[in-house]
C-alpha cells in the first residue's frame, strides 16, 4: 500500500478527503515525501483519485505534483530552448502578447484542453493588440502558429516530467487548410513591370539591392548577410555561397544562419554582375570619404555610407516607399504593391515560366524539398505542361520527316 486516504475539516466545518500517496525518498533530508491530492467531496472520489496515481507509479508515468505556472515555464522554456535567435524571438513576443496574459497565473499541471481552446476562441474574436486594430480578430494563421508554440513548449514540459499529458495535443486551433487560407497573397510582377520598377529606382542607394534579389531569388535577411569574400566576380560563371543571414531580434540587426542552417552556391549572370562591380565601386569611394569612422569588421555588400549593413525591416520599408513613390508619379500606369518577399516570388514564377527546371528553382532559392517549391509555385506549372506538351509531340511526329 502506498497510499491512504486523510478526512479534514474546511473553514466551513465540512468534511474533505484527500488522497494521499507516497512519492519517494526527500535526497536532501531523506525523509519519505508524501503527495496531497484534493480536495474531493466524497471519499470515493479520492479512493480513484489514488488508484489513479498507484496505477501512474506502476506504469512508470507518474508526475510528482509541482507549483510550476505556465508564465514561468514558458518564461524558462523560452530561455533555454534550442531554435535559430528570430525563431526565439518570436516565440517569446507571441507569448508574451497572446498566451501569458491569459493562462500564465495557472498551475501548468492544472493546464486543460478547454483553456487553450477558450484561448484561440478569443484570439481568434478579439486578439489583435496593436493600435490600429486592437481588439479586432487575429488571424487563423497568427492563431495557428500561437498553438504550434504551446504545443511543443508543453512537449518539452512532459519530457521533463513536469506534466503526464500534452493538453495540446487534443485542443482544436485553425486547421492548417484555414491558416494556408488566411495567408497573405502571393502576389508577382511581369517581367516588363519589374524592369520598369529597375528602371525607375536607378541610381536609388537601394537599387543595387533590389537588383539583385530580383535576379537571384535570395530570402532578404540572405542578400544582407552577405560579404564580398561569399562572391567570386571573376570566376567563370560567377557564383554566390550564402552562409549566413541578418536577422532582427528585438528590433536590432544581428548575424544568424540561413533559414535551413545550410550553405548553397548559387550562380550569377552577366547583368548582376555588372551591377555588383559598380556598386562595389560606389561603396569604395564612400569608405575613402568616411575614413577610419567606416564600419568594415563585417564586410559587408550592402551597406549604409559609413559600411553598417542595412537593418532588413527599415530596407522592407523603403522597398513600399519607392513604389508608393512609382505610383504617384505615374497615375495612369501605377506598379501592383508587392512586398520585398515577392520578389523572390517573382523570381521563382519568371523562372519556371521560361521552362526552368522547378529542381533548379528548389536548389537557387534553398527550399529544403521540390515538393515545397511545386506547392508554393503551381500556378506557374500549368504553362510549363503546356510547353512540354507541345515539345514531345513535335519531338514524336516529327520523328519520321
Amino acid at each position: 500500500m502506498t497510499g491512504t486516504i486523510a478526512k479534514k475539516r474546511n473553514a466551513k466545518g465540512e468534511h474533505r478527503f484527500y488522497a494521499v500517496v507516497s512519492a519517494g525518498v526527500d535526497p536532501t533530508s531523506g525523509r519519505r515525501r508524501r503527495a496531497w491530492y484534493g480536495p474531493f467531496e466524497t471519499e470515493e472520489e479520492a479512493q480513484k483519485k489514488r488508484h489513479e496515481v498507484e496505477r501512474d507509479m506502476e506504469e512508470q508515468t507518474y508526475v510528482a505534483p509541482k507549483k510550476v505556472t505556465v508564465k514561468s515555464f514558458l518564461e524558462d522554456w523560452t530561455e533555454g530552448v534550442q531554435l535559430r535567435p528570430s525563431t526565439v524571438e518570436s516565440y517569446k513576443r507571441n507569448l508574451a502578447k497572446h498566451v501569458i496574459p491569459e493562462l500564465g497565473h495557472l498551475k501548468l499541471q492544472s493546464l486543460t484542453t478547454s483553456h487553450l481552446n477558450k484561448l484561440y476562441r478569443k484570439l481568434e474574436k478579439s486578439g489583435r493588440l496593436d493600435e490600429r486594430h486592437h481588439g479586432e480578430a487575429l488571424s487563423p494563421r497568427t492563431v495557428r502558429y500561437v498553438h504550434t508554440i504551446i504545443s511543443c513548449a508543453l512537449r518539452d514540459a512532459k519530457k521533463q516530467r513536469l506534466i503526464k499529458v500534452n493538453v495540446a495535443h487534443d485542443a482544436d486551433p485553425p486547421t492548417a487548410k484555414m491558416a494556408k487560407e488566411a495567408a497573405p497573397e502571393m502576389r508577382t510582377w511581369s517581367a516588363a513591370e519589374l524592369n520598369r520598377f529597375l528602371a525607375f529606382t536607378k541610381g536609388d542607394r537601394y537599387e543595387p539591392a533590389w537588383t539583385f534579389l530580383a535576379t537571384t531569388g535570395m530570402r532578404r535577411g540572405e542578400a544582407l548577410g552577405l560579404r564580398w569574400s561569399d562572391l567570386k566576380l571573376d570566376s567563370s560563371p560567377a557564383t554566390a555561397t550564402i552562409r549566413r543571414a541578418a536577422i532582427v531580434i528585438g528590433h536590432r540587426r544581428e548575424g544568424g544562419k540561413t533559414k535551413t542552417g545550410q550553405h548553397r552556391l548559387i550562380e550569377l549572370d552577366a547583368h548582376t554582375v555588372l551591377a555588383l562591380n559598380a556598386w562595389k565601386a560606389r561603396q569604395a569611394s564612400e569608405r575613402l570619404l568616411v575614413g577610419p569612422g567606416y564600419e568594415s569588421s563585417e564586410d559587408l555588400i550592402f551597406t549604409l555610407p559609413d559600411g553598417r549593413g542595412y537593418h532588413p525591416e527599415r530596407f522592407s520599408r523603403e522597398f513600399e516607399r519607392k513604389q508608393a513613390t512609382h505610383n504617384r508619379l505615374n497615375p495612369a500606369k501605377p506598379l501592383p504593391r508587392l512586398r520585398l518577399h515577392d520578389l523572390r516570388h517573382t523570381w521563382a514564377t519568371l523562372a519556371l515560366a521560361a521552362g526552368v527546371h522547378p529542381k533548379v528553382v528548389q536548389e537557387r532559392l534553398g527550399h529544403t524539398t521540390i515538393s515545397t517549391t511545386m506547392d508554393t509555385y503551381s500556378h506557374a506549372l500549368p504553362g510549363m505542361q503546356s510547353l512540354a506538351a507541345e515539345q514531345v509531340s513535335a519531338m514524336i511526329f516529327g520523328a519520321g520527316r
